[in-house]
């Protein structure tokens, strides 16, 4: 069975964002966790190690659908949360959320169906 990958590109700030998307999904979920899961968890924290070692700027990895999707569907848990957060937080943190949504908004549109 072929999978179809596509190839997209993250900045650091990017990668640091989904890395805490895929944490705040396992933080509020119990069980055995997807291959898919296991996969695009797997690929994140080496981008994130990669761009470390190599003081890049954007790292670009091949991702299957089913980690898109998946990625898609943590973008959507965590900015729920921020927006739940936004409400509670004072103004210095808000400009914070505000920062993580929009990049939030970036990754959910880079990890879009139509790519």
């Amino acid at each position: 069975m072929e999978m179809n990958c596509t190839f997209i590109p993250l900045t650091i700030r990017e990668l640091q964002v989904a890395h805490i998307m895929i944490k705040s999904h396992e933080m509020h979920t119990q069980g055995k966790k997807s291959h898919a899961h296991v996969s695009l968890a797997e690929k994140i924290i080496a981008a994130n190690l990669g761009r470390r070692i190599g003081g890049i700027s954007r790292v670009a990895m091949n991702y299957t659908d089913p980690e898109k999707q998946l990625l898609r569907q943590y973008n959507q848990e965590y900015c729920e949360r921020l927006a739940k957060a936004l409400s509670k937080a004072n103004e210095s943190d808000q400009a914070e959320i505000m920062a993580r949504y929009a990049t939030a908004t970036n990754i959910q549109m880079l990890f879009s169906p139509r790519r």
